[in-house]
């Protein structure tokens, strides 16, 4: 099987300290140009002459990543595909087999809090200080928040959203804290809450059932409390898969495969749709974004 000869945009620190390694990890993956970046392979920038259609018009590219917003994503891409990490970590997947287990969903809350302050490298980037689409750091790591939830509600498709904002650091810009109530098409309420300007700390997404309940927490780790017929709980079972990291890996080489074979990784439809332990399939409706 022939490896692909992909093309980075961007070498931003997440680029830099994940996609690339990963990359490089991939054998079916070859790098063979970047933008922007301090590195062995091309080096394409505006003020150097060499600009993105410049790069666009290179026969010796294959792939590209996609873009910061879906119209611009339109203009780039005729093969679609949804590059989501959480969706390539098996945590995720084990969690969302074990909430259909526990019979219907009757609640669920998502909670994401830290305090990004000045100087940190994260902040310390031009696009996230003032950024061109709004929401600035909240859509940013929001997105992955959001694919969560959407993963953990098993047929459940989120319909009505209600939330208000707030910025509680200056430094922030437009906003830096959201707290939403969501309700899906079947009628289950939860919660969203993520902010990058508190002094909270930590996250974690929890979805209660009808039999018990499933939490996936940092570390790793998926909890489920079960329900005993008589009343009361089971010991919680604790369950940790050390070799997820981010996803970004796994995301890589599904994608260099899917391009390859021409055969999209399930893990990539806007639908997903994830093979259960009996050998059946389960989906998740609706997309990425609310």
């Amino acid at each position: 099987m022939a490896s692909i000869r992909i093309a980075v945009l961007g070498s931003g620190i997440f680029v830099q300290e994940e996609h690339l390694p990963a990359v490089e990890a991939c054998s079916d993956v070859v790098l063979k140009a970047l933008l922007q970046a301090k590195s062995r392979v091309d080096i394409y920038s505006d003020d150097s002459g060499n600009c993105l259609d410049a790069l666009f018009a290179r026969s010796n590219i294959q792939a590209k990543p996609v873009a910061k917003d879906p119209a611009q994503a339109r203009e780039l891409i005729s093969y679609k595909s949804v590059a989501e990490i959480f969706r390539f970590q098996e945590a995720w997947r084990h969690a969302r087999l074990e909430v259909t287990a526990l019979s219907r969903v009757i609640n669920f809350r998502s909670r994401v809090c830290g305090l990004v302050s000045p100087g940190g490298k994260y902040y310390e980037t031009s696009w996230r200080k003032t950024p061109e689409y709004q929401g600035g750091f909240l859509p940013d790591g929001g997105v992955h928040a959001i694919a969560g939830i959407r993963i953990l509600l098993s047929n459940e498709k989120i319909t009505k959203v209600a939330a208000f904002t707030t910025s509680n650091f200056e430094h922030f810009s437009p906003v830096d804290t959201i707290s939403a109530i969501i309700k899906t098409d079947k009628g289950v309420v939860g919660s969203f809450d993520i902010s990058f300007g508190t002094t909270f700390e930590g996250w974690e997404f929890a979805v209660a059932c009808e039999n018990g309940s499933v939490t996936v927490r940092p570390g790793d780790e998926v909890a489920v409390l079960k329900r005993k017929p008589e009343g009361g709980f089971e010991d919680e079972v604790v369950t940790k898969f050390p070799d997820d990291k981010n996803g970004v890996g796994q995301e890589v080489a599904a994608f260099a495969k899917a391009v390859i074979t021409g055969i999209p990784d399930e893990r990539q439809r806007r639908n997903l749709l994830w093979g259960k332990n009996d050998g059946t399939v389960m989906e998740i409706n609706g997309g990425l974004t609310v």
